[in-house]
């Protein structure tokens, strides 16, 4: 079954406080096989204890799991058809009674659907699990939500089912039956036409809330600061930037706003923080229509402050965070594994990780740009039309700053040699292996073909799920970095602008002994250019280039870009225009 084997917006792979690894799936063992939940654990070494289906040949999908932080206990719910109806189903592995996974509970329902909180006919299913702190002493409190498949117009019925329901470890051991409260939480009343995109975290201390965007353009978070009992607040707000013509045509029309990102998860951060990583795209309204510009979609951190209580965004890659000077044109994007538009929407996934303790953040997505521009038959990127990336960027300050990318790929990484990764799940958890050094856990699947055959792409010859651990260096001084690039009071122009023959790139650096290279793109963000700096003093810099690449040969009247570097980092792009 390849297509989310790990669930939409949730983290199937779970790190225990000892190392040892639960990893959950759905997957079928045959193509006249029943879709089942499986789950496989790795010991703290990374040897594989087991890996089989929780339960008797039912048609389950979608799990989500979390770990008990005082037991270990694997928590795992599901969405599994029974009769007519799909239920919400609910097991645990007992591991704290032997220090080992297999002892799992018996399956037991938490969503009985269809469910008559209010609407007779809702039915909830897509679940997500969330352990947290209990206002009950000596307790733990395990949140599940299901999401509303109940339509009552185009869009389902925009409201979520939160059960929840206090434990302890004496409660585990005796398998003893919860005692569920359940609570409705609506985002727009029924027969709305609005979806809400979303993704379910709860806090250390008691918050519970609901957080992404909605098709309004709106970015919302939905919360709860009493563990999930009473009433819920909504907040949200426009996120919907115009901005001027990005290809110096004088069209007026031109917006960024959430695109193709719906498959995302969150965290907290410090109980007062809640970030998740999604996208935004260049738009264009003509007045008759809308439509967007499918090179330019743009990895980003958003996050909601509760001490200030506002929102605000972090660009992954490129790097800038003013939406008024957004990188369009420089540089392409299709943060998307496979490369056709009209899959996005259901192909895109991104994920965020962290080490608490010591402000470590990784960000997960699968890059497709390169698939992309050989699938549109690009020269040079012939050998990338079947091949998807592994993108990860860190922080190591707990998102103040980022790291560029790291790209993984079956051309360039010895160790994917001959895969097609996709759907990639990074563990819940960044092991600290001492020395600043940090373990990024990976589970996805392996495909056999490109693209997903469930959604009409590749053939019907399945895949491989594989797990994999990532040895990163947190050590990365980016606080400074980014200190000494805005120190530098960067003076970067072109003159004339537009130009026919030649141009005059004049820029300053106030540092001496820095690495300074002056790059040329053009539209496609492909590079022709790199210029020669001869001087780098405290002092004005000016660099002619007379609208040739690197090989000598005229380039074509249009848009190009020019870009300062200093110690390969990108720290000013300007647009010029050549007319022949």
């Amino acid at each position: 079954y390849d297509y989310m084997p790990g669930s939409y917006n949730g983290i199937p792979i779970q790190v225990q406080s000892g190392g040892g690894v639960y990893i959950i799936y759905h997957a079928a063992e045959t193509i006249f096989s029943n879709r089942k939940i499986v789950y496989c654990y790795l010991d703290p070494d990374g040897n594989l204890f087991y890996n089989g289906p929780i339960e008797e040949d039912y048609w389950e999908g979608y799990a989500n799991c979390d770990v008990d932080f005082i037991t270990g206990d694997a928590f795992v719910v599901w969405h599994q058809i029974v009769g007519s109806e799909s239920d919400v189903f609910m097991t645990y592995d007992l591991f704290h009674l032997n220090e080992g996974p297999g002892i799992w509970r018996e399956p037991f329902i938490v969503i009985d659907n269809p469910f008559d909180l209010i609407n007779p006919d809702d039915v909830f299913i897509w679940p997500y699990i969330q352990i947290g702190s209990s206002p009950v002493e000596g307790h733990r409190r395990v949140y599940v939500i299901g999401i509303n498949s109940a339509f009552t117009g185009y869009y389902p019925r925009q409201s979520v089912l939160l059960a929840y329901a206090d434990f302890d470890t004496e409660d585990l051991t005796n398998q003893v039956s919860f005692e569920w409260t359940y609570n409705l939480i609506e985002l727009a009343p029924p027969g709305s036409e609005i979806s809400f995109h979303k993704s379910f975290v709860v806090s250390n201390d008691g918050k519970v809330a609901l957080i992404g965007y909605n098709s309004n353009d709106e970015i919302y978070v939905c919360f709860n600061e009493n563990y999930g009992e009473g009433e819920f607040t909504l907040i949200s707000e426009d996120f919907r930037f115009e901005i001027d013509d990005p290809f110096l045509e004088n069209r007026e029309g031109f917006f960024t706003t959430f695109l193709h990102c719906n498959h995302f998860n969150a965290i907290f951060s410090a109980n007062s923080k809640i970030n998740f990583v999604g996208t935004m795209g260049l738009y264009y309204d003509s007045g008759n229509e809308i439509y967007y510009y499918t090179h330019y979609v743009y990895p980003k951190i958003f996050s909601f402050d509760f001490n200030l209580n506002e929102f605000s965004f972090f660009d992954l890659y490129p790097q800038d965070d003013d939406p008024e000077n957004p990188y369009f044109g420089d540089m392409m994007g299709w943060p998307i594994y496979y490369y056709d538009n009209e899959d996005a929407y259901h192909e895109n996934y991104f994920r965020i990780v962290k080490n608490e303790e010591n402000n470590w953040l990784a960000a997960v997505w699968s890059d497709g740009l390169k698939a992309k521009l050989a699938n549109d038959g690009e020269p040079g990127y012939e050998d990338w039309s079947e091949v998807p990336e592994i993108a990860i960027c860190i922080s190591n300050n707990n998102g103040e700053t980022w790291s560029e990318p790291i790209f993984l790929n079956s051309l360039e990484t010895p160790e994917l040699a001959d895969m097609i990764p996709c759907y990639i799940y990074p563990g819940d958890f960044i092991e600290d292996l001492g020395n600043e050094h940090g373990k990024l856990h990976l589970f996805f699947l392996d495909d056999n073909s490109y693209g997903s055959y469930i959604l009409g792409n590749g053939l019907f010859d399945g895949g491989m799920l594989k797990y994999a651990a990532l040895n990163i260096d947190f050590s990365y001084d980016a606080a400074v970095e980014e200190n000494d690039i805005c120190s530098t009071e960067l003076v970067l122009q072109t003159f004339p602008n537009p130009f026919h023959s030649e141009t005059t790139i004049s820029f300053n650096v106030t540092q001496t002994s820095r690495f300074v290279t002056l790059e040329i793109f053009n539209i496609k963000g492909q590079r022709i250019r790199e210029l020669e700096i001869i001087n780098d003093k405290l002092e004005m810099n000016k660099v002619i280039w007379d609208g040739t690449d690197d090989l000598g040969k005229q380039v074509s009247s249009g848009i190009y870009f020019y870009q300062l570097k200093i110690d390969e980092r990108p720290v000013a792009t300007k647009k010029c225009l050549l007319l022949r």
